[in-house]
């Protein structure tokens, strides 16, 4: 029987909450990937928070808010690698 350490628990953790956020954001993805707008304000599907118009204007398909836009890519990347 192998023994382990706090640290292989600590690591087993950080792997569950991982895929736990991968499995979430494949919900969320499957959801509705469409513009969330009232009264022609769009608003993040993450945070809820406006999207900025010059976004829009720059990126007429965004349903992220920059700051949420960035981080989404960036959790994307990790799971890819």
């Amino acid at each position: 029987m192998a023994d382990f350490t706090e640290r292989d628990y600590e690591r087993a953790e950080a792997l569950a909450q991982a895929e736990r956020e991968a499995a979430l954001e494949a919900i969320r993805a499957d959801r509705s990937e469409r513009p969330r707008e009232y009264r022609g304000v769009r608003y993040c599907l993450d945070c809820a928070e406006v999207i900025d118009p010059r976004r829009i204007d720059a990126q007429p398909r965004a349903v992220r808010c920059l700051e949420c836009a960035t981080d989404h890519e960036r959790r994307r990347r990790q799971w890819k690698a």
